[in-house]
């Protein structure tokens, strides 16, 4: 005989229900939590018993139905109406309710099916509560194996929303993908699908040309696919919708095909490039009046050489804000946008430019407004990239950065460090000197020499008889980034040279332009022998007829400016090269800052060029610094002479592999010019 309990004495047992009313709902669910565990363990199936529909699959009646049939049924049929009753007072908002018929199933024997759906139920119920955390724990929980074709829905719904939520968008765009295969109405479709392609429009180029590689799901391949005739062909319309189209013929079924993304068509209808009138936001007076003039004049120069018949409209930024300017180009028919050149004031242009294509001449990350939005920039921490990446194409394996303490060096040395990360997984040792009187001893100590001769000193105080003994220093650094003035490397060179063991080969030196001025003369190269540097190659190449000719018509202007003003004539000539770098991943143009290439959807890479010195002249080494993907990953060796505290460097001022902590001391480095308002 089956007994009911008054809600009163349910209040005692379980507080879940201490704010219920006295309703029908109630009653019905405190019957089952008192009934359930002895009705369940009943195996004999009752002449009203009925069979429920599967758990996941559409509500169609109330949870007052659903917990009256837990009632009168036994076993797995019991389990299964708590479980749709569960979700029913979930759709219902009542997650409380809900937790609490969840909580009895604990009790119960469940089959490794229930045991999936009752997971999916919870990780649902921890979503509406909105603790996303432990949504996703409970759906790892789950044994997907067990999810019947009515549950996996729901599944994948749960589970991108959540991912988007902690931003995981690359897993949340795969659920996506993945719930098109469930879906059935066109709305459900079309609203999936654009979800789809916004996660996408978040990958670039070389993101989703990987993921295509990793993947063997033919659905998510034909999505990575659209995903990237899109944005190759984002500038060009009329092209987009041939490769579209042949796109669709290839997939006839697939729910992208059926219902392509809204964002997608509304692409079809965007404009052509064109550049018959275009307008150039640079700081042609104010403080950086010689950078933005050295830009106007290689523009001018590249525009003169190509006949172009396009009308150039020049805008002082320094003389107007960017929306006063903004406008004023609209207003005279502007079709495209060069600059700015500072970079707040490109942030500011991004924000406001919904409608141009437009090539800033300095790069900020995260905010774009159009497709059509490039960034091209000649900046150090792009030098810094490089160096790594040369490093690891020369085969060195255990470099380490040496930089002058101060907020340029700090931004070099992270530049590198996360450009070796990404190449070999390792951190570089990085230090930072405090002045340049500091080389001479902190040489020798960076490379142990100091412990090796007071380990020999300490030995011939010990004993009675002459000692004869040689200075060891560490052999695991194959490698040296130094980003430091001109007079500080040539001093960190021969302290190196004479710290090192002649017997052993010598250590790489990289570097950058910035410690190789113009106006050096021969002893100083002689003293730079062998000190590998980077540097645009309108620079580097000897004789070359833009440098020639630059300085005949500007005699004042010196190597900085001279960068600018190649920056300049690669902008122009970059322009009717922008669909061809979008569409072909590996087109590439020849520029005097370097070759330039695209750098995911967005930006513009040069690629500089490195020279030596031999003899006290410099040579030119390496036109390009474009790397071959050789599969081949170097690997850092860790330090292991701890014999003893060094006084220079100690575990308070050397960086190993995941610290870096700065030695305090007067910045050398001349910073006059805001780094984060300059390119060089």
């Amino acid at each position: 005989m089956r007994t009911f309990i008054v809600e009163s004495e349910l209040m005692v047992l379980n507080p879940f229900f201490k704010s219920f009313s006295v309703t029908r709902t109630s009653l019905c669910l405190t019957t089952l939590l008192v009934l359930s565990a002895c009705t369940s363990t009943d195996q004999s199936k009752t002449a009203s018993e009925l069979t429920p529909p599967a758990v996941m699959a559409p509500l169609t009646a109330t949870s007052d139905y659903y917990l009256e049939q837990a009632t009168k049924t036994v076993g797995a049929n019991n389990v299964n109406w708590q479980l749709l009753a569960a979700r029913s007072f979930l759709s219902g908002g009542h997650t409380q309710q809900a937790l609490a018929v969840l909580q009895q199933l604990e009790k119960q024997p469940l089959s490794p099916k229930q045991l999936a759906e009752k997971n999916l139920i919870q990780a649902q119920s921890f979503a509406g509560e909105g603790n996303t955390d432990r949504t996703l724990a409970q759906l790892r929980q789950i044994d997907t194996q067990y999810l019947d074709q009515s549950a996996w829905p729901s599944y994948l719904t749960l589970k991108g929303r959540a991912e988007q939520e902690q931003g995981q968008i690359t897993a949340a765009m795969f659920s996506q993908m993945q719930l098109g295969e469930y879906l059935t109405s066109a709305e459900q479709i079309q609203a999936n699908n654009d979800t789809i392609w916004q996660l996408m429009a978040r990958h670039n180029q070389d993101q989703l040309r990987e993921l295509s590689q990793q993947t063997v799901d033919s659905n998510i391949l034909a999505w990575l696919e659209l995903g990237l005739i899109s944005k190759q062909y984002s500038i060009q319309p009329d092209v987009l919708k041939q490769q579209v189209a042949f796109w669709q013929s290839q997939f006839v079924a697939h729910p992208g095909s059926l219902y392509l993304p809204t964002a997608l068509l509304q692409d079809f209808n965007s404009q052509p490039l064109t550049t018959d009138n275009v307008a150039v936001f640079l700081p042609l007076t104010g403080k950086y009046e010689v950078q933005g003039q050295a830009v106007r004049d290689g523009m001018l120069k590249a525009y003169t050489d190509s006949n172009s018949i396009s009308v150039v409209n020049f805008y002082d930024t320094n003389a107007s804000d960017m929306a006063s300017l903004y406008q004023t180009a609209l207003n005279q028919g502007s079709n495209f946008i060069v600059g700015p050149l500072l970079k707040s004031n490109v942030e500011s242009l991004v924000n406001l430019n919904t409608e141009l294509p437009m090539l800033a001449l300095n790069r900020v990350e995260g905010i774009r407004q159009n497709n059509q939005q490039f960034f091209f920039s000649l900046s150090p921490e792009g030098e810094a990239e490089q160096t790594a990446q040369k490093m690891f194409d020369d085969g060195r394996t255990y470099p380490v950065v040496v930089a002058a303490k101060g907020s340029f060096g700090a931004r070099m040395a992270t530049a590198f460090s996360d450009k070796w990360q990404q190449l070999t997984g390792n951190t570089p040792e990085i230090h930072y000197f405090l002045n340049r009187n500091q080389l001479q001893k902190f040489v020798p100590s960076l490379m142990h020499g100091e412990l090796s001769k007071g380990r020999s000193n300490r030995v011939k105080q010990q004993v009675a008889f002459d000692v004869k003994s040689n200075t060891h220093h560490r052999q695991d650094i194959d490698a040296f980034y130094v980003v430091a003035q001109p007079i500080e490397l040539r001093m960190f060179k021969p302290f190196l040279d004479v710290t090192v063991d002649p017997r052993l080969p010598p250590i790489q030196i990289y570097s950058g332009a910035r410690s190789h001025p113009e106006n050096m003369n021969h002893s100083e190269k002689q003293d730079l022998k062998g000190v590998l540097y980077s540097d645009l190659p309108v620079i580097l190449e000897p004789d070359n007829p833009v440098l020639t000719e630059a300085k005949m018509l500007w005699p004042d202007r010196n190597l900085d400016d001279l960068r600018f003003y190649a920056m300049g004539i690669d902008a122009w000539h970059l322009i009717p090269e922008l669909a061809a770098l979008r569409a072909d991943p590996n087109y590439q143009v020849q520029g005097l800052s370097g070759t330039l290439r695209l750098d995911g959807d967005a930006f513009i890479d040069n690629y500089l060029a490195w020279a030596s010195y031999e003899n006290g002249e410099r040579i030119l080494v390496s036109p390009l610094t474009i790397s071959q993907d050789t599969g081949q990953y170097g690997t850092a060796k860790s330090v292991n002479d701890n014999s003893s505290s060094n006084p220079l460097l100690d575990d308070e001022s050397r960086i190993s592999f995941d610290e870096e902590v700065l030695i305090e001391a007067p910045d050398t480095i001349d910073e006059s010019v805001p780094t984060d308002e300059s390119n060089y």
